[in-house]
């Protein structure tokens, strides 16, 4: 996949969702979900200082203070940057991002497991530096995660004909999901 990878988002938080988000990112930074899920951190053991001292997740601050915003968390935990939109949708007010970003690979496949039960109609692609490509889907407040295959990835002398042509068509038609916002 690489370090460096691009994102394009399409997520959406319902009006009646946000309180219960937000929740949900305070909650993730608790001495209790650092300690078990963080991949950041200070290697060893250092019992005179605070576990968010020496504990956070991968490319993420832990905020000074609980997060009042859904921008406020979502730019700290870098879902977001100045080329994607993060807007209050005048018709229904839920909160959405949506957009095309780079950035480096993190925990951010974590936060959205742990904020599915608050998305709606929210997918994430993720391409890497060698092209290869992942799905991350929420639906009906369940988190999944989908990995395609580039053709060059069976490239040997193996019998997976088949495979390849089935791997290869899911693969194609991903650059046409268009989940409605």
């Amino acid at each position: 996949m690489g370090y460096h990878v691009g994102y394009r988002l399409k997520l959406r938080i319902p009006v009646q969702n946000f309180s219960k988000a937000l929740e949900i990112f305070n909650h993730l930074h608790t001495d209790e979900m650092l300690t078990k899920y963080a991949y950041g951190g200070l290697h060893g053991s250092y019992p005179e200082k605070k576990i968010s001292d020496v504990k956070w997740y991968s490319w993420v601050r832990n905020p000074e203070t609980p997060y009042k915003t859904l921008k406020e968390a979502f730019e700290n935990w870098y879902i977001v940057d100045d080329d994607v939109e993060m807007y209050i949708d005048e018709k229904n007010q839920d909160f959405v991002i949506k957009g095309t970003y780079h950035n480096k690979l993190g925990q951010q496949d974590f936060l959205i497991s742990q904020l599915a039960s608050v998305l709606r109609n929210t997918t994430i692609e993720v391409f890497g530096e060698d092209s290869r490509k992942y799905l991350w889907i929420v639906e009906n407040g369940k988190y999944s995660t989908k990995r395609f295959y580039l053709l060059n990835d069976f490239e040997s002398d193996s019998e997976d004909e088949i495979e390849k042509e089935e791997v290869d068509q899911a693969y194609l038609s991903t650059d046409n999901l268009n989940l409605a916002l």
